[in-house]
């Protein structure tokens, strides 16, 4: 899961970027969102950049999680197929005992 994270992680992050206009809008409503709760300008630029990268974080975890899942259902199925195709044992046959 570690791993995923990390893939998603760095795949979200090649879309968030400072010369990317959305994130640049975004960036700008957390400042004003912060400013407007009384922080001043320089501590509202860096709470909006870590509220960002909170917001990578959390989403790439959130896909990571969703992979082990479909991992998780794609073994549990195979094992119910595997199941179908096994030989079926008629009970009350003899069976050997010391």
């Amino acid at each position: 899961m570690t791993g995923g994270e990390q893939f998603h992680s760095s795949r979200i992050g090649e879309a968030v970027s400072l010369y990317n206009l959305e994130t640049q809008q975004r960036l700008n409503e957390l400042t004003q969102s912060f400013i407007s709760r009384g922080s001043d300008v320089v501590t509202t630029k860096q709470q909006a950049i870590a509220a960002i990268d909170s917001i990578v974080r959390r989403e790439a975890f959130i896909m990571a999680y969703n992979d082990c899942f479909y991992i998780m259902g794609f073994a549990i199925l195979l094992c119910g197929l595997s199941l179908i195709l096994c030989k079926k044992v008629k009970a009350g046959g003899k069976v050997a005992a010391h």
